[in-house]
């Protein structure tokens, strides 16, 4: 499993491809030591492609002027910034980097791996920007690869037209946009985990020569539902604030990956972030950097668990797919993944009548949280202390639930 440091990532400039390793100083994780791997975060960066071609040579997963890169770059840097200082590195795993562009059937046999993947890493990292399809858009436009005008549909995408050659007859196994879910596992993870095919076209069989597109309409009803689904889960809230974060959440792809990345297990010599920075979640981060977080001091935003009862109602094989046999392969990998119990919420404190929280208390949420300080009919009312799930912390006065007054709040 090949990664790369984020030092060489930066000064590479650009997303490494395989052909690339020796230049940009490639690290086989084997190579490290228990004692070296329980100090270094590694990090899965999932992600979609960006250029679109049925030739190897111009298919890119990056925009002309390297937006993802940068994206990355800065986001992990804050997020190195605010790690604890016993932190040996942070190393990523890239796709792009870590399996084999120019060996078809080795991109082949990986894709029923990408838990494999995800297990050897300590925390997933998507960029994200609604700049993204604006930029796939216009660098298409100055190549010469296959790709339709503006609207973009999923089955052109990268994803879609590199799984066409993986698959050998020409036909798209299935919606792929999210790039880990598709190929996380390459012959490498493969031959050393000894993952077993997945059934269904998308894990083996060609799907037809011609493939199957999905409308921009299509897509944006997908989205659209999704959005209407957010609306009354507060878990999901993040995902509405931009575009690029809702359509990603609404494609099936995309929720296997965030679904394995907060409940597969973690590695047993690995570097747990929120053990660590004292966070009460014993899961996998996710984290996204993008449009809201790049312009002001933030770090990269935790997304929120995926409790089991949210994920009976974003289920992967529910999500949008380009072929519709891939819904069943998504059932395949789920079915086929352990999901531990999520972690109850629990409070500690003094109640009303009612049975809320009124008084002095502390509770633990779902997705991490954890409140400690006054309340008044189960809403946070006084003086309190909020840790959020990304180890940022805010204390100081709270009114009706909301942040009111003085208070100070700590980045880490």
């Amino acid at each position: 499993m090949w990664l790369v440091g984020l030092d060489e990532l930066a000064a590479f400039g650009k997303l490494p491809r395989s052909s690339d390793r020796a230049e940009v100083g490639a690290i086989d994780l084997q190579s490290l030591s228990d004692e070296v791997r329980s100090r270094t975060l590694i990090v899965f960066l999932s992600h979609r492609w960006m250029m679109a071609s049925l030739d190897p040579s111009k298919a890119h997963p990056d925009t002309h002027d390297n937006i993802k890169h940068a994206l990355v770059v800065e986001g992990l840097r804050r997020l190195a910034h605010g790690l604890p200082s016993d932190t040996e590195r942070v190393l990523v795993w890239v796709d792009w980097l870590g399996m084999d562009q120019d060996n078809l059937c080795a991109l082949r046999r990986g894709m029923s791996s990408l838990a494999g993947y995800i297990e050897r890493c300590d925390a997933l990292f998507t960029p994200y920007t609604d700049e993204f399809e604006a930029r796939r858009a216009s660098d298409s436009q100055k190549t010469e690869a296959p790709v339709p005008p503006p609207p973009v549909s999923a089955s052109t995408s990268a994803v879609g037209q590199r799984r066409r050659r993986w698959l050998g007859e020409g036909g798209e196994g299935g919606e792929g946009e999210e790039e880990g879910a598709e190929e996380a596992g390459g012959a490498e993870e493969a031959e050393e985990t000894g993952g077993e095919e997945v059934g269904g076209e998308a894990a083996g069989g060609a799907a037809g020569d011609t493939g199957v597109q999905v409308s921009r309409a299509r897509l944006d009803r997908a989205t659209e539902s999704f959005l209407q689904l957010a609306q009354s889960q507060p878990a999901l809230t993040m995902f509405s604030k931009y575009a690029s974060l809702a359509e990603y959440m609404s494609r099936g792809w995309c929720r296997l990956e965030v679904f394995m990345a907060a409940n597969s297990k973690m590695p047993p010599h690995g570097y747990n972030y929120f053990r660590r920075t004292a966070v009460a979640r014993a899961d996998r981060p996710h984290f996204f950097f993008g449009d809201f977080e790049l312009p002001r001091n933030v770090l990269p935003e935790v997304g929120p668990k995926i409790a089991n009862s949210v994920l009976e109602m974003l289920s992967p094989a529910a999500g949008e797919v380009t072929v519709e046999s891939d819904r069943q392969v998504l059932a395949n990998l789920v079915a086929a993944f352990p999901v531990p119990l999520a972690q109850p919420e629990s409070y500690e404190g003094d109640t009303n009548s009612a049975g809320l929280p009124h008084g002095r208390g502390k509770k633990v949420y779902e997705d991490g949280r954890v409140y400690e300080g006054d309340w008044v009919d189960g809403e946070y009312q006084g003086q309190g202390s909020l840790l959020f799930a990304n180890g940022t912390l805010y204390r100081g006065g709270f009114q009706q639930g909301k942040r009111h007054g003085k208070g100070t709040h700590y980045l880490r």
